[in-house]
């Protein structure tokens, strides 16, 4: 298969996807993240938890900036002047939309406080639990980072969010804090480098 360089071609597969943007290909499997790190952390310790979630983080920013600017459902839904917290209410339901999972937010205080995002049906944590079984620790820090970069985005200020609880630890659903960074030191997962 070839690709133009400013085609846009998306491959969905049951679990993960392959997809091009300009020209380069992408590999998205959850499984081999998750299994990429733990192989790495045993390497180079924990902070490459850290380091991969700082640099999706930043991925996602830019993609929010790019989406938030150009996207005709996006531009719609902005000449309608939303509040931040229904523009964030409206990020995090394209989780759905991108196959990460149903979401629901239960409290947003941000861009001060935390808002508590939870997550039925993760395909990081159904794929890592299906395929290894239970989890010590949460496994969807892509989630976590996208979350994160999209808030920055929406918010004008560093954001950080981390993941609480897994459906990979054997829970029912994903459990995710999305705060100011100024507040992360408050989790283990920021203390842990």
């Amino acid at each position: 298969m070839e690709f133009k360089e400013d085609e846009e071609v998306k491959l969905n597969f049951k679990r993960g996807s392959v997809w091009s943007l300009g020209g380069r290909l992408f590999l998205s499997f959850p499984l081999f993240s998750y299994k990429f790190l733990s192989v790495a952390e045993e390497e180079f310790g924990k902070r490459v938890w850290e380091l991969f979630y700082e640099e999706l983080k930043k991925a996602a920013e830019e993609h929010a900036y790019f989406f938030l600017d150009s996207a005709p459902v996006s531009k719609k839904i902005l000449e309608e002047k939303p509040s931040l917290e229904e523009v964030f209410k409206f990020v995090v339901s394209l989780l759905h939309v991108y196959g990460l999972g149903i979401p629901r937010i239960e409290k947003n205080e941000l861009p001060k406080g935390e808002a508590a995002v939870f997550l039925e049906n993760s395909p990081f944590a159904s794929e890592y639990f299906e395929k290894v079984g239970k989890s010590s620790r949460p496994v969807c820090t892509y989630i976590s980072a996208v979350l994160a970069g999209f808030a920055t985005a929406i918010y004008g200020k560093p954001i950080d969010c981390v993941e609480m609880k897994c459906r990979a630890m054997s829970v029912d659903e994903c459990e995710f804090r999305v705060f100011p960074e100024s507040m992360r030191l408050n989790y283990e997962f920021f203390r842990s480098s």
